[in-house]
């Protein structure tokens, strides 16, 4: 990333990048790539935590609500643009929602303590 010209990295997160290789999420991605260049499958998701994460930073206000919506992998657990928002910011001003799509007999098998708020999308069952 360092070869890159200077606009194109204007549009990441500042470098070097630390990547914590220990969040689950990113060890989910290096598992299910073993083999596979799984390392640098984490080291991209990291860019793409970072990259919002520094945005978000970026262009929020003091005394204002800022709501980033993205995909569920970015923020699962709390981890993710998270890990990365709170060096800057505490975790107590971040707040997590994450949407489960499942049908009501599933409804057990949903992990409501992955993130604050869970939202629950149920699919209707076929009669």
């Amino acid at each position: 990333l360092a070869k890159f010209s200077p606009t194109a990295q204007s549009y990441m997160a500042p470098l070097p990048l630390q990547v914590d290789s220990t969040l689950s999420s990113y060890r989910e991605i290096a598992l299910s790539m073993d083999g596979h260049q799984g390392d640098n499958m984490v080291a991209s998701q990291a860019l793409k935590d970072a990259t919002m994460a520094d945005r978000i930073l970026r262009y929020s206000q003091a005394g204002h609500v800022f709501l980033h919506i993205n995909g569920a992998y970015h923020s699962k657990a709390r981890e993710g643009i998270i890990s990365y928002l709170t060096a800057h910011i505490p975790a107590e001003k971040i707040l997590t929602i994450h949407t489960a799509v499942t049908s009501a007999a599933q409804l057990e098998d949903v992990d409501f303590n992955l993130d604050d708020y869970t939202f629950i999308v149920l699919q209707m069952e076929e009669k």
